[in-house]
């Protein structure tokens, strides 16, 4: 459920990424909000990147548009196994043993409300089982099924709304891109090509075409070069 009361509405950037965590270090789920393109995924890869730096262990899901008809698509990203009894049953079980592991784990979903059915009903019967806490981006106006507020309804959550990408405070080469320059060159560090373009619904051309501009204005050589543009201490959000 959403927690109103006490909830922190915060604007963009490095503060979004601040509030995430204060919320995360004792224990409480976080929904992080906004309209499409304003930079929700861009905080969460900080916010991984940081949980991960602190040495907690870090559950990572992707959902995507193209994949949410899929069974087990968003969960199967876990590599979880099912080798014997139901899928549902046996990937619950899994990932409840998982989250209450040690490192402190965290469940990370990025894009929640792209998330299929069974998986959903995984998260569910886990989530309902631990206390581990979640991080989820969501749209503002997102078209909720009954089996997604289902999981919503495993956890209290704060609430971090970010209005739009954050385009002033960079220093550096990160100052030189366009919002969504700065969106792909983040995503980059978890993402194929082929996979942004499904998430952001757009050709593969104008994928690389953005990434072939992010370059240029960076002097970067390397795709793999281009999220610590984001990230490095001089462009932070």
């Amino acid at each position: 459920m959403l927690d109103v009361v006490g909830c922190e509405v915060v604007g963009t950037g490095k503060r979004d990424v601040e509030a995430v965590l204060e919320y995360v270090s004792p224990g409480r789920g976080v929904r992080i909000t906004g309209d499409p393109g304003s930079g929700k995924t861009r905080v969460l890869t900080e916010v991984l990147t940081r949980l991960e730096r602190s040495g907690r262990t870090v559950f990572l899901i992707r959902a995507l548009f193209t994949h949410r008809n899929i069974p087990y698509a968003a969960i199967g990203r876990l590599d979880l196994s099912t080798r014997h009894g139901h899928p549902i049953i046996r990937l619950a079980d899994n990932l409840a043993a998982q989250l209450t592991a040690g490192g402190r784990p965290v469940l990370l979903v990025d894009d929640f409300h792209h998330v299929d059915a069974h998986s959903l009903a995984v998260l569910e019967d886990a989530l309902r089982r631990t206390d581990s806490p979640v991080i989820i981006t969501i749209p503002n106006k997102a078209d909720l099924s009954a089996e997604h507020l289902a999981v919503l309804s495993t956890r209290k959550e704060a609430l971090v709304g970010i209005s739009r990408i954050q385009e002033t405070g960079h220093n550096g080469p990160a100052a030189l891109l366009t919002p969504r320059e700065a969106e792909i060159a983040a995503l980059t560090a978890t993402l194929s090509n082929w996979d942004i373009a499904e998430r952001l619904h757009i050709s593969i051309r104008t994928v690389e075409n953005h990434i072939s501009n992010v370059l240029r204005k960076t002097r970067k050589t390397g795709r793999d070069e281009l999220h610590e543009v984001i990230l490095s201490p001089e462009s932070r959000i």
